[in-house]
């Protein structure tokens, strides 16, 4: 208790010199008191103290302490109100000196536990909040980051906020049209030549959807890579992955059954990733996963859901069960369950105490761990019942999962096009010359991504928003694997050939702008090189290099959560 005292002290020096203030006054009376003067006079001189005036040449030891207390205290009040006063103007000198840093716009909770991973990983940031009191700005100083007290739509505050030497800017803010006016203005505000990447939270599922497919046709020609995402559908796709419905190494002839409490945005994503790694994983085509979906409305919302995405049907045998998900009506699901090869469930709804009374409900009779979604698993009413985020523990098999804390990691920031296609392009480059038999003591640069200078990280970069064009060129497109059906292209020669001049066409022109030039022997520390041709001009042998990486690009895009297919 005295700990948490002293901590909650620290965080309000106001009330340290309020207390010291009051402490100063009630020593200055009773000094007063003991010195022979009546009440009145004690009080006065007790006041007077703040401005250093004490009249007795021999005062008593309480009045000795107050006298220096009161003005100590009168001057860390001074102190304190000019650093307020000046707070703002300090905190945007130190945003000034801030480089390769991540801005984060709005300091809700998912801002604040976007800044709290960034800074733990050692990240720079700075921090936007138009709202002082709604203490996203003080967690933020808190945690060593920059905090700046503003709009993040005025391109000003972008400006102050160095937007233009950032290397990430996460858009955080309270709904998606502000979100997309903050990523508007700060790509105008960046400039063309500044590499800062920007990621939007949209909570809208079908806007969500809508701007990534858009991005993927936009991100080849903008110099600022703008990625979008959904707190539940990232949660969604992290519950899949983290407490997967069948163990890949079973064996199992047929899978378990999937439970889903729930039919908004976070359990509807679970089911459609739950589908689309069925159907990765299942050994005949009429085999389909079977699913109970249980709340209120879930033949309605399961209709709905068919109807959007067609290939569900035919992937899933969907049970859907119309009852509130209460300890009865989830006890009576247990007859409806039969969970021959076990059962996976998850709950997703929207009130976080349903959610987990549901929870606590199922484990009397689910075999393994019950995931509960939760908006942040640290801040959970569970925790007062002894569950603990992302294990179950002694008593309990309900697993409390943050959707906050999954969804809003530094990790999410690298899931970027750009960004994953860059990590794609790096790993195969390293593939290639490690079975060429060299090594890093030679090419340095046949490192992790995380240890490569910025400067080679900035040129995979630009190699990657390259294929856009490229696949533009060959009328292909790569789309999302969250789609249905993308079959894996076959390269024809025809393309294949076009994908290899476009690569060989973007390198020559990269070196020319480098200061490279053309000569018949390779000369590193001089610029030449041989290949400084044009396409019909090269060496077959010199385009069979274009060609390998044409014939493994589509590999490489799966690698990175994307497939290759024909425009139509």
């Amino acid at each position: 208790m005295l700990g948490a005292a002293r901590r909650a002290l620290s965080r309000r020096p106001w009330v340290i010199i309020g207390l010291a203030a009051i402490t100063a006054f009630v020593l200055g009376v009773i000094g007063f008191l003991e010195a022979g003067r009546d009440a009145s006079d004690a009080f006065y001189g007790a006041i007077r103290l703040f401005g250093m005036q004490v009249e007795p040449r021999d005062p008593p030891l309480t009045l000795e302490i107050a006298r220096f207390l009161a003005p100590l205290t009168l001057a860390a009040a001074g102190i304190g109100a000019l650093l307020k006063l000046f707070s703002a103007e300090i905190e945007v000198f130190r945003a000034r000196r801030q480089r390769e840093h991540v801005v984060v716009c709005g300091l809700g909770r998912r801002g604040q536990q976007l800044v709290d991973a960034l800074r733990a990983r050692g990240e720079q940031v700075i921090g936007i909040d138009p709202d002082e009191s709604g203490g996203g700005l003080d967690v933020a100083r808190r945690r060593g980051a920059v905090a700046l007290l503003g709009d993040a739509t005025d391109p000003e505050m972008l400006r102050r906020a160095r937007v233009d030497r950032a290397r990430w800017l996460v858009c955080t803010c309270t709904d998606d049209k502000t979100n997309l006016t903050v990523a508007g203005r700060a790509e105008d505000v960046a400039g063309e030549d500044s590499e800062l990447r920007v990621f939007v939270a949209i909570d809208d599922p079908e806007l969500g959807w809508a701007l990534r497919e858009r991005a993927l046709e936009d991100d080849a020609e903008r110099s600022t890579a703008v990625g979008f995402f959904s707190v539940a559908q990232e949660a969604a796709r992290a519950m899949i992955r983290r407490y997967p419905f069948l163990d890949l190494g079973d064996g199992a002839a047929s899978p378990p059954q999937v439970l889903i409490v729930g039919t908004g945005p976070a359990a509807q994503g679970v089911l459609l990733h739950a589908a689309r790694l069925w159907e990765g994983l299942r050994t005949a085509d009429d085999e389909r996963l079977p699913v109970v979906v249980v709340d209120r409305q879930a033949t309605g919302a399961v209709r709905e859901l068919l109807a959007k995405n067609p290939p569900l049907g035919r992937l899933c045998s969907i049970d859907a069960v119309d009852a509130w998900p209460g300890h009865t009506e989830l006890e009576d699901l247990r007859d409806r369950v039969s969970g021959g090869n076990g059962l996976q469930a998850y709950v997703c709804l929207d009130t976080e105490s349903t959610a987990i009374a549901a929870g606590l409900a199922l484990e009397r009779w689910v075999d393994g761990d019950v995931v509960v979604l939760v908006p942040s698993a640290a801040e959970s009413v569970g925790r007062f019942l002894a569950l603990e985020p992302g294990r179950a523990v002694a008593g309990h098999r309900v697993v409390l999962f943050g959707a906050i804390e999954e969804a809003c990691s530094p990790e999410l920031l690298e899931r970027h096009r750009v960004e994953s296609w860059a990590r794609a392009l790096h790993e195969s480059y390293v593939r290639q010359q490690l079975a060429a038999g060299a090594t890093v003591a030679e090419k340095p640069n046949l490192r992790d991504w995380e240890e490569l200078s910025e400067a080679v990280k900035r040129d995979n970069r630009d190699h990657a928003r390259s294929i856009g064009r490229h696949l533009e060129r060959a009328g292909l497109e790569a789309r999302l694997l969250d789609r249905w059906g993308i079959p894996a292209a076959t390269l024809s020669p025809e393309e294949l050939e076009s994908l290899a001049r476009s690569e060989h066409e973007r390198w020559r022109e990269a070196r020319i702008a480098d200061g490279w030039t053309y000569g018949e022997r390779r000369d590193d520390g001089r610029r030449i090189h041989p290949d400084l041709l044009p396409w019909d001009e090269l060496p077959d042998s010199s385009r069979e290099t274009n060609r390998a990486f044409a014939r493994e690009l589509p590999a490489l895009l799966l690698a990175a959560g994307f497939a290759l297919e024909r425009k139509r």
